[in-house]
């Protein structure tokens, strides 16, 4: 997390063959025998890594949390990356997909098994890609997103990715009605329904975006007899037609039935009480 130790990285087109100088230099103006440098000067060599945030979770039994994959792209890689889970225990599920060609990140929504565990469960997250007519599958690292000096944020590694699965909340699952993937005109609208528990609505829920792609927002909840009508909006001068994503949707609100009520208690901090399942879009000509 020193962030003067951040290697350079620069790539050129030579405009004829001949003999280049490279002149390397330390921007600390430092030096001698306890300093030691290695460059490497060669054609692309596309690649990629992945950090899986956050590092741990706490999950109700049976419910969806979010989780975001971001893609750290080498030497002009720029094709989609498939996200699947790696050897997963029974009852645990990836939705979302795959980090979108030329894209450096991507909210998935992960489910948990059915019933809680006595201890946190280890999972695996992998991606899968094809870099010069041949199939890369790379472990994605679990990581937490942290800032440093009010300024810096880092993706900080992590040994483990650990979910903890607690007693299930009484609850019917949330649920997408419309038709996917979410078809939205660039510079218009588009609307999506879905349902959310009875319960769930006794906590005066409002539902958000969990980091959308720029360009993309959700401009209004319509109430309906069963959930609600999402209208999601995209600015044409920041999402073009062809563009493809996923929309992570959080449900946040006071828990209902707390100390023994039926309502939410005023007062009490708003949470996330469910994230919907993941919502796949395309942008699409008006």
């Amino acid at each position: 997390m020193i962030t003067h130790q951040a290697d350079s990285y620069l790539t050129a087109t030579l405009p004829a063959d001949g003999n280049y100088v490279l002149h390397l230099c330390d921007t600390q103006q430092m030096g001698g025998p306890n300093y030691s440098y290695r460059l490497r000067i060669s054609a692309p060599r596309p690649d990629f890594e992945l950090r899986v945030v956050p590092s741990s979770l706490n999950a109700r039994a049976g419910a969806s949390v979010p989780l975001t994959v971001y893609a750290l792209r080498r030497d002009g890689f720029t094709n989609s990356i498939a996200i699947t889970l790696k050897d997963a225990p029974a009852g645990f599920q990836l939705s979302g997909g795959s980090v979108p060609a030329n894209q450096d990140k991507v909210e998935l929504t992960l489910k948990v098994a059915p019933t809680p565990t006595a201890v946190p469960v280890d999972l695996g997250v992998k991606g899968r890609a094809r870099i010069d007519q041949q199939q890369v599958m790379h472990r994605a690292v679990p990581a937490d997103d942290m800032m440093q000096a009010f300024a810096y944020r880092h993706l900080v590694a992590a040994h483990d990715l650990k979910v903890a699965v607690t007693e299930r909340f009484p609850r019917n699952a949330e649920s997408i009605l419309s038709e996917l993937p979410v078809k939205i005109p660039a510079n218009g609208t588009a609307r999506v329904r879905v349902t959310v528990s009875t319960n769930m609505l006794l906590a005066q829920p409002t539902l958000e975006l969990s980091d959308p792609p720029t360009g993309i927002t959700l401009t209004d909840t319509l109430p309906l007899r069963e959930g609600c009508e999402l209208v999601l909006q995209s600015n044409a001068a920041l999402m073009k037609p062809g563009q493809k994503g996923s929309l992570t949707v959080k449900i946040i609100g006071q828990r209902p039935g707390r100390r023994g009520k039926t309502q939410p208690v005023s007062g009490e901090p708003r949470v996330t009480l469910a994230t919907l399942p993941p919502i796949p879009f395309e942008i699409v000509a008006p």
